[in-house]
C-alpha cells in the first residue's frame, strides 16, 4: 500500500521478486533473484534495501524495470520501491510498495 505522500502525489507501484521463495545456498544462506517493478504517476523511482532510505539497489525513470541481485538475498530481505520525484523524502511517506524475500534451501552455491 502506498504511503500517504505517494497517495497525495497520485503515485502507485508494485515490486516483486522472482523467484520468491528464493533458492538459497545451504552453506551461505543467500541466493539470487530478479527484482521487477511497475510504476504509475511517478517519473523517478528508487529501489532501496531493508528500509525506505536503505542502500540504493536500483534507480529508474521508466514505468517498469527489473534488475538481478547479486548473491546476497537472504530470508526477510525487504526491497522498497520509493517515489523520488521532486526530491521526495526517502521514508515510508513515499514508499510505493515493498516486497520481502522468503527462502528455500537447495539453491546453487557460488
Amino acid at each position: 500500500m502506498p504511503g500517504p505522500g505517494a497517495v497525495e502525489a497520485k503515485a502507485s507501484g508494485t515490486i516483486t521478486l522472482s523467484p520468491n521463495p528464493v533458492p538459497i545456498c545451504d552453506k551461505t544462506g543467500v541466493g539470487v533473484a530478479t527484482v521487477h517493478w511497475t510504476v504509475e504517476g511517478a517519473k523517478n523511482v528508487e529501489v532501496r534495501l531493508d528500509k525506505p532510505d536503505g542502500t540504493l539497489f536500483a534507480a529508474d525513470d521508466h514505468k517498469e524495470g527489473s534488475a538481478s541481485t547479486g548473491p546476497w538475498v537472504k530470508k526477510n530481505t525487504t526491497l522498497y520501491l520509493q517515489d523520488v520525484d521532486n526530491n521526495h523524502s526517502r521514508d515510508a511517506n513515499f514508499t510505493l510498495a515493498k516486497v520481502t524475500a522468503e527462502v528455500v534451501g537447495g539453491g546453487p552455491c557460488p
